[in-house]
């Protein structure tokens, strides 16, 4: 739990592993997610803290970013979006 703290940035680099509710409970947490551009991760590119790269550079671009800057609050259209309401 103390982690839930003392973190800001999830790194998921799979494009086979689905791992789309971790994804969602660290953006609901107000983390930075660092995820490949792939369909599977479509829906979670809309969210500010969402890093997607396409290739190692653009990782390695995304990674300096979350680890130099705060994730932004998450506005109350996107804490929505991850609700079970909106599901």
């Amino acid at each position: 739990a103390e982690l839930a703290f003392t973190h800001k940035i999830f790194i998921n680099p799979s494009t086979s592993e689905v791992l789309c509710t971790t994804v969602a409970e660290a953006l609901g947490m107000g983390k930075f997610v660092v995820l490949p551009s792939h369909p599977s991760n479509d829906f979670f590119a809309q969210f500010p803290n969402c890093l997607t790269y396409t290739n190692k550079e653009e990782f390695v671009g995304n990674l300096y970013f979350a680890l130099t800057h705060s994730p932004e609050p998450l506005a109350d259209e996107y804490l929505h979006a991850l609700s079970w309401e909106a599901a």
